[in-house]
């Protein structure tokens, strides 16, 4: 399972941060990874959550930040922002206006279906502790993750491609 591996490599040797935040890694893709960080969940006034998700490149060395706004109940959410970062210079380029959709409704059976499923009913969910990360802040979990994804990587390739 990738998220476990990803996991198992953010950890080792790696002490907790002094103050450390969790982040939840919430899927593993092919050289990315999509992370919450569950205490920053809010609500509005209205019941929809806001959340972000931090889909963490590997490859590429980035972040990419979107903050979103989750209707649960009508099974939809809309990009409110979207912004990608260099994880060496945090040089940003704003996504926003390119995947600003409006509110999209999530198919069943999806991943997205999966996100809403954890941030909806967060803290009432049940979890993975090896899924848990400890990091200053997304920074340093971004760094982390994109070392341990790019190791994945490697090693991947060492065996063929393999998974």
């Amino acid at each position: 399972m990738k998220s476990l591996r990803l996991a198992l490599l953010l950890g080792l040797g790696l002490p907790a941060p002094a103050s450390a935040a969790e982040f939840y890694v919430l899927d593993i893709g092919d050289g990315d990874a999509t992370v919450i960080e569950p205490a920053q969940i809010t609500s509005t006034p209205d019941g929809h959550k806001l959340v972000d998700l931090n889909r963490v490149d590997g490859l590429i060395n980035s972040v990419d930040i979107s903050k979103v706004e989750i209707d649960c109940a009508g099974s939809r959410w809309n990009v409110i922002s979207e912004i990608l970062y260099g994880l060496d210079d945090r040089q940003s380029v704003d996504k926003t206006s390119l995947n600003d959709k409006g509110w999209t409704s999530i198919p069943d059976g999806s991943k997205a279906k999966e996100f809403l499923g954890f941030i909806c009913n967060w803290p009432n969910v049940p979890t993975n502790k090896d899924l848990e990360i400890e990091a200053a802040d997304v920074w340093d979990m971004s760094k982390r993750a994109a070392q341990a994804l790019d190791r994945m990587e490697q090693e991947d390739n060492q065996k063929g491609g393999g998974n």
